[in-house]
């Protein structure tokens, strides 16, 4: 019984820490890692340029990918 406490407080530890701390979930997740901010553009109907934002968070289960698009007088086009 003490072994399996010990065990579930290790891996409570562990995964809050992946949890938290950027670098960490970095390193473990290495090449599967995602996050940050990405900004580029396409071109919309009638050749008009759309301006993106995309903002990329990752935990151990969830990647969630938040983009909002603006037209070329910067005001807010879609998300």
């Amino acid at each position: 019984m003490i072994s399996l406490g010990i065990y579930r407080f290790i891996a409570y530890i562990f995964l809050l820490l992946l949890k938290n701390i950027r670098f960490i979930r970095k390193f473990f997740l290495d090449p599967k890692y995602l996050e940050g901010t990405w900004v580029g553009f396409y071109i919309g109907s009638n050749n008009q340029v759309k301006f993106i934002v995309e903002r990329f968070e990752q935990d151990l289960e969830i990647l969630r990918i938040r983009g909002t698009a603006y037209n070329d007088q910067k005001r807010f086009h879609t998300s």
